[in-house]
């Protein structure tokens, strides 16, 4: 089942959310572990948010403009 984009950005953000308010309050090597493990996840979100754009950007092309 394809979820629509927007529920995944929402729960990104959550977790962002989530890991900065961790950060600031765990132990520094806890805290540095989890900025590390999230900055690594948001690499990956950007690389699969862009090849969606993309294909979304293709699939346009291919259906022509849209009146």
């Amino acid at each position: 089942m394809i979820q629509d984009v927007s529920v995944w950005k929402d729960k990104f953000q959550l977790l962002g959310d989530t890991v900065s308010f961790l950060i600031a309050t765990c132990e520094d090597q806890v805290a540095h572990e989890l900025k590390e493990r999230y900055l690594r996840i948001s690499g990956r979100w950007e690389d699969l948010f862009q090849v969606r754009e993309l294909a979304n950007i293709e699939r346009g092309s291919l259906l022509g403009p849209r009146l």
